[in-house]
């Protein structure tokens, strides 16, 4: 899992912007497998780091624009060495901005029900393994529950879809969830208004 989902900033709260910074940390998510046996044959990124700076505005009482620009440093096996091993190395950049529109379709009580429709912008080095070769957009229902100890369950369920090269398309199905719980120096908000004016989450990102 990825992290969790979080849906548009409530209605109560639509004013204001935020500006978080998220953190995350991937093993092996990039690897090349033998097919015969599934040994692994090169680590092309070992160990990921990003770090991703969002901003996001209120637009009205149900909409939300964010921007995410995502810092990557990896370590992986690139060159391959004189003696036949493979080199080791860390690199990093600027991984793709993706841009978030957000509206909040739903609000009842504890529960709240959201669309997202994150876009994809190569603006990355492929060739480095920091982004993907085309454009993309990553469609997204999400929802939360808020339970009366501010603690919140998140989950959604989307596509990720993104152009290879000129005629070909790839999609794949994304499902993830998630909990959010305070800390006990936390000022815990109402039922379904976030603490505070983000209402950005990774999954959204």
């Amino acid at each position: 899992m990825h992290q969790g989902s979080r849906t548009p900033r409530s209605k109560r709260r639509a004013s204001g912007r935020s500006s978080p910074l998220f953190f995350n940390y991937a093993h092996e998510p990039l690897v090349v497998i033998n097919p015969a046996n599934a040994d692994r044959l090169q680590h092309l990124v070992r160990n990921q780091l990003g770090f991703d700076l969002i901003g996001s505005t209120g637009l009205g009482e149900r909409f939300e624009l964010g921007l995410v620009a995502p810092l990557k440093i990896e370590r992986g096996e690139f060159n391959e060495l004189p003696t036949g091993n493979l080199e080791q190395s860390w690199k990093g950049g600027l991984g793709d901005l993706r841009l978030v529109p957000k509206v909040l379709l739903l609000e009842r009580d504890t529960l709240r029900l959201g669309l997202a429709a994150p876009m994809v912008m190569p603006t990355a080095d492929a060739s480095e393994l920091q982004g993907q070769k085309g454009f993309g957009v990553q469609p997204r229902l999400a929802a939360d529950y808020a339970f009366e100890s501010g603690t919140r369950l998140l989950a959604n369920l989307g596509l990720n879809v993104r152009s290879r090269r000129i005629g070909r398309i790839e999609a794949m199905l994304l499902v993830r969830a998630g909990a959010e719980v305070p800390r006990r120096s936390d000022t815990i908000s109402p039922p379904c208004a976030p603490p505070g004016p983000a209402a950005t989450s990774p999954s959204f990102r």
